[in-house]
């Protein structure tokens, strides 16, 4: 895992993953292992602001499988690494809770902008004619 720059000076950031055989690790009794190994690149588009992915892969040791049923089956593992920036997003929020000086959740609503009774459990909902206030279920209207 890491970050490089390309021909053109474009930042790039990649993994690669290989097959490893642990002891520790034992393969299921009467499967056989397939050896893979993939590479992933990342590249933000610069005018979509949308990060684009490429992913080159390798995969041996088939045994007696159909060649097809395991290719299928490893192309629709690899395929789900578009869920890859949703998880660097995740981990990126994360890093940024662990620095942050405020470990505790903010309820959505303090108190009804009406009464000023704050919630026994939940939240409030919003008003409907000034949206960034809420009201509490006696009030239901507001008296802006």
């Amino acid at each position: 895992m890491g970050t490089t720059t390309d021909a053109h000076g474009h930042e790039l950031t990649y993994h690669t993953l290989q097959s490893i055989e642990r002891p520790e690790w034992p393969a299921t009794p009467g499967m056989l292992r397939q050896n893979t190994a993939s590479c992933y690149l990342y590249r933000r588009h610069k005018r979509t602001n949308k990060t684009e992915i490429f992913l080159w892969g390798s995969i041996s040791n088939f045994g007696s499988d159909p060649a097809k049923a395991i290719h299928f089956t490893t192309a629709n593992t690899w395929l789900h690494v578009v869920l890859s920036p949703r998880g660097g997003h995740a981990k990126k929020f994360s890093a940024l809770m662990d620095e942050a000086d405020c470990h505790q959740w903010l309820p959505s609503s303090m108190v009804c902008h009406v009464c000023a009774r704050k919630p026994k459990l939940g939240s409030y909902p919003l008003c409907l004619v000034c949206p960034r206030r809420f009201y509490c279920t006696t009030c239901q209207t507001c008296l802006r």
